[in-house]
């Protein structure tokens, strides 16, 4: 248990580390599809980030 609690401390640190990761991979995979939905609807093949 020493080690756990031990851990703990720079745990916290690592699962906000990858909560913001894996947060980050999603938002960008729901952000390319929903960018590539709106294209193939408007008809807008090469649609930059910038608009």
């Amino acid at each position: 248990m020493n080690t756990m609690l031990e851990l703990s401390k720079d745990a916290d640190y690592d699962t906000l580390a990858a909560y913001l990761i894996v947060s980050a991979a999603v938002v960008a995979k729901i952000w390319f599809n929903y960018k590539d939905r709106i294209a193939k609807r408007t008809g807008v093949q090469n649609q930059n980030f910038g608009g």
